[in-house]
């Protein structure tokens, strides 16, 4: 199983409109300043920024490199870049190419939880430059979102005056940023889930021998991301669904046993991707549960359980209860992403909710 990076990675599905609405804007010599490119992680948004990257930092004097998308915008492919460019952009070694990220804290060794205003002024330091191999500089955020309020503020003044040929990116995982002055100040082109077939290509590029129900499994967990998929796929996800699974398709009797060892495996040290994916299932279980409860056609579309139990499980409280679990459960989750929460204690504490709620 092998995923390339963003910044090495030349297969585009879903998003040919953005790609051709950009590139053409370059064309015509109406490229915007600052581009913003927002939807779910995962789907392809750092993907297109690199490629555009690599396209710019091609260009020379006097020479143009080839574009067109013609009508059909197949991919990337359209997009002509020198090889020596990618191969720098791959290595993080071209000059005129600046990428903004968490970094790490030099006093523990692991990464940060947000961007610091420290590392967003390097940002500024780099547009003070002039280019030194191309006739663009082009810097990358990503994201946006994990900026604190004071690093936000050190690239405002980049983007209130932006210096010539030059290109920022940010790249944003949430629907609407904090910071309005920034989303005012960029052109934002909304990133939308991928399709199956879509979503497929993009995932059967790293890794193969997937079954048809495997596939199925992995799109409606990820919600159409191949990145989440990822995820999934590099800590056996589909073995922790199946045992989420077959421990909800016994509510309201738990096997507390079963629990905590489960428990004890999410919240060991190093397994916090792991325990992130529990929790986003419980939270679509839910949330799927509430929807079918309007309509049971809807049925929860990742989970085998016949849709007969599921209506049995949430018609025993009434919808605001379960409404309120969902939610709480969304709120438990980010305060341990945010303050360190204890890991053990929500997870239990959700499976015991919802136990609790379908017994009464």
């Amino acid at each position: 199983m092998q995923f390339n990076h963003p910044r090495g990675t030349t297969l585009l599905c879903g998003h040919e409109d953005i790609l051709k609405r950009v590139t053409r804007s370059f064309v015509m010599g109406k490229l915007p300043h600052a581009l913003l490119l927002s939807g779910p992680k995962g789907i392809g948004k750092a993907t297109l920024a690199y490629y555009l990257a690599r396209y710019l930092l091609s260009q020379t004097v006097g020479e143009a490199l080839a574009f067109d998308l013609g009508d059909q915008g197949n991919q990337l492919s359209a997009l002509k870049y020198d090889e020596s460019v990618a191969s720098q952009v791959a290595a993080r070694a071209h000059v005129d190419l600046f990428v903004l990220e968490k970094g790490h804290d030099p006093r523990t060794g692991k990464e940060r939880k947000e961007i610091t205003v420290d590392e967003a002024r390097k940002l500024r330091q780099f547009f003070s430059l002039t280019a030194v191999s191309s006739m663009w500089r082009v810097a990358i955020i990503d994201s946006v979102d994990e900026m604190n309020r004071s690093g936000a503020n050190a690239i405002l003044k980049i983007l209130e005056e932006p210096p010539r040929q030059t290109l920022l990116i940010l790249i944003s995982h949430v629907h609407e940023l904090p910071f309005n002055t920034i989303t005012s100040r960029c052109q934002r082109h909304l990133f939308q889930p991928l399709i199956m077939k879509d979503f497929v290509s993009v995932l059967s590029s790293g890794v193969g021998g997937l079954s048809p129900r495997e596939l199925e499994l992995l799109f409606h967990l990820s919600d159409g991301s191949p990145g989440i998929a990822t995820s999934v796929i590099h800590n056996d996800g589909i073995t922790l669904f199946h045992e989420l699974e077959n421990l909800l398709g016994q509510v309201p009797q738990l096997d507390y046993s079963r629990i905590h060892s489960l428990s004890d495996q999410l919240c060991a040290r190093g397994a916090e991707e792991k325990f992130d994916l529990a929790m986003k299932y419980l939270a679509k279980w839910l949330s799927s549960a509430i929807r079918a409860k309007f309509d049971p056609k809807i049925g929860i579309p990742i989970v085998s359980q016949d849709i007969s139990t599921t209506s049995r499980l949430i018609s025993r409280k009434n919808l605001d209860e379960w409404i309120h679990l969902w939610e709480e459960t969304n709120r438990l989750y980010k305060q341990v992403k945010k303050i360190n929460l204890d890991r053990k204690h929500v997870f239990l504490s959700t499976l015991l909710s919802i136990g609790n709620l379908s017994e009464s």
